[in-house]
């Protein structure tokens, strides 16, 4: 899960974007808020106190885990005639409630550089571009380079696209392997 760092340089991002491209309303979903709850907080005390202080033309259409046991959600408000910075600062006051921020909407530009792409039909069988539409790797919270280590006994560590990837001192194990290259290409 982010930590409040990376929330927090998430949203500094996105604010400067937004003040960069002079986006308005539109740049986020109406009536939505992000929420992270404090680590003692139960979504169902916020939801129940948030729905009690709610104006009267409003009403708490949806609240939505956004992960198995995260403390972070989406709640969704309709009606009341509430701008949505009012609703983002409303939201944020009520107990439990640590950090909320609009649903931005994002649209992400990764896309693959490998000039045979098309021809790895492997790719889409596993489903692997919307995990590209969240990271294509770089470096964690703590600087650290994410990795990934592979334990195949068929891969060509001199292969092109792997060779300046693989971590210094691994076994070679012959110029021939398919198998391994494959899977560490991917």
């Amino acid at each position: 899960m982010p930590t409040m760092t990376s929330l927090r340089i998430f949203l500094a991002f996105a604010f400067a974007l937004l003040a960069q491209f002079g986006l308005g309303q539109s740049a986020w979903v109406p009536g939505e808020v992000l929420v992270r709850l404090s680590a003692e907080a139960r979504i169902a005390d916020v939801q129940n106190a948030l729905a009690a202080e709610l104006p009267l033309r409003a009403s708490l259409k949806d609240v939505k885990s956004l992960g198995a046991g995260s403390r972070y959600h989406k709640i969704t408000v309709h009606g009341g005639g509430i701008d949505d910075r009012e609703l983002e600062k409303f939201v944020a006051r009520v107990p439990g409630v640590e950090a909320v921020s609009l649903n931005f909407k994002l649209t992400f530009l990764a896309e693959p550089n490998d000039a045979q792409y098309g021809t790895q039909w492997n790719l889409e069988d596993i489903n692997v571009e919307p995990v590209w539409n969240n990271t294509t790797g770089g470096t964690m919270a703590n600087g650290m380079r994410i990795g990934v280590g592979i334990c195949d006994q068929a891969m060509q560590t001199s292969h092109d696209d792997l060779e300046d990837n693989i971590w210094p001192g691994s076994p070679t194990f012959g110029s021939g392997a398919d198998h391994g290259t494959e899977v560490a290409s991917v």
